[in-house]
C-alpha cells in the first residue's frame, strides 16, 4: 500500500471511529452540500462532487493542507452514501463518474461556452479552497443558438446558471474546479451543474500531458493568439470600474476556448508551449467523442 493510499485509509477509519455523521443540506446526494458533525457537535461543511474532473471541498484545516483531496469529513460523506443509497445506484454512479460526462453529448448550435471572472482574490477569501467566496464580477457565454455572446453581472447569476443547466453540453477551461465552484457561492442550484455534460479542456489536457497547461500557452502555440491579461488584472479592472474592458477580457477567454475546442474537433490535437519553452502536441480527446 502506498503512502497516499495509507493516508486515505486513515481518514476513512477516523470518520468511522469518531462516529461522524453526514447530513445533506442542499443539492443532490452525489453533487451536494453536507454538514458533517461528531459527537461533540462540532460541524464542518463538505461540498461533495462525485464527478470526473471535479474535486470535493471541506472547510477543515486538514483538507486545506494535506493535498489528498479528501479528509475525514469527506470520507464520512462516502460512508453515509454507502449506508443510505442502494448498491446498484452507487455502482451506476461510480461508473458514470469514471467516464467523461461529455462523452456522447450532442454537438450542435446549443453548446454553451463559458468563462467567469471574480470580484476577489484567493488571498482575500482564505485561499484556493474557498472559491465560493470569490464572487462573480462578470461572466460571458457563447452559444450559437443564443446569437453569440451574452454577458452576466452578479445580479444575473441565476440566469447564467439556468442557461448552463439547460445546455446539452457546457465547454470551458478549468470550469469544473473553478467556475462552477465560484457559482456555488450563490445557490445550491449550482451543485446541479456537476450533472450537466461538461467538457473542461484543462482537465482533459492535463490528464494527457501530466501537467496543467495554461490557456495562454495553448492559445499561443495552437492559434498564434495571446490572452488579453490575467485573472489578477481582471479583478483590478472590476475594482477600477472599467467594466467594458473587463467584459472584453472575459469574452476573449471564451473565444479562445471556443477556437481551441474547434481545432480539436477538426484536427484531433492541440499544441501547447511546455514549461521548458518547447512546443508539444497533445491529443484532443473530444475529437470523435461527441455526437453530431
Amino acid at each position: 500500500m502506498t503512502t497516499h493510499e495509507t493516508a486515505l485509509r486513515q481518514r476513512r477509519e477516523r470518520a468511522r471511529q469518531e462516529g461522524l455523521t453526514a447530513r445533506l443540506v442542499g443539492g443532490h446526494p452525489f453533487f451536494g452540500r453536507y454538514v458533517v458533525a461528531g459527537p461533540s457537535g462540532r460541524a464542518h461543511v463538505v461540498r461533495f462532487r462525485w464527478s470526473r474532473g471535479a474535486v470535493h471541498r471541506c472547510d477543515c484545516k486538514d483538507y486545506e493542507t494535506n493535498g489528498l483531496g479528501t479528509c475525514k469529513h469527506v470520507e464520512a460523506v462516502r460512508l453515509h452514501l454507502e449506508s443510505t443509497v442502494a448498491p446498484a445506484e452507487l455502482e451506476a454512479q461510480a461508473a458514470r463518474a469514471a467516464e467523461p460526462s461529455w462523452r456522447g453529448a450532442v454537438l450542435d448550435r446549443r453548446v454553451v461556452f463559458v468563462d467567469v471572472e471574480t470580484r476577489r482574490l484567493f488571498q482575500e477569501v482564505g485561499g484556493r479552497h474557498h472559491l465560493d467566496r470569490l464572487g462573480v464580477s462578470v461572466a460571458v457565454t457563447y452559444c450559437e443558438a443564443d446569437g453569440g455572446f451574452r454577458s452576466y453581472g452578479e445580479t444575473e447569476v441565476p440566469d447564467l446558471m439556468a442557461r448552463l443547466l439547460d445546455a446539452p453540453l457546457v465547454v470551458g477551461f478549468n470550469v469544473l474546479r473553478f467556475d462552477y465552484e465560484v457559482l456555488s457561492g450563490y445557490s445550491d442550484e449550482a451543485d446541479r451543474l456537476y450533472a450537466v455534460p461538461t467538457l473542461d479542456l484543462m482537465v482533459e489536457l492535463e490528464e494527457r500531458l501530466g501537467w496543467r497547461p495554461g490557456l495562454d500557452a495553448l492559445a499561443g502555440a495552437t492559434l498564434g493568439m495571446a490572452k488579453g491579461g490575467t485573472g489578477l488584472e481582471a479583478v483590478h479592472l472590476f475594482r477600477q470600474g472599467r467594466l467594458d474592458e473587463l467584459e472584453r477580457y472575459c469574452r476573449q477567454d471564451v473565444e479562445l476556448t471556443r477556437r481551441l475546442f474547434e481545432v480539436g474537433i477538426r484536427e484531433g490535437f492541440l499544441s501547447v508551449t511546455g514549461r521548458d519553452g518547447t512546443v508539444v502536441r497533445v491529443e484532443a480527446p473530444w475529437y470523435g467523442g461527441l455526437a453530431a
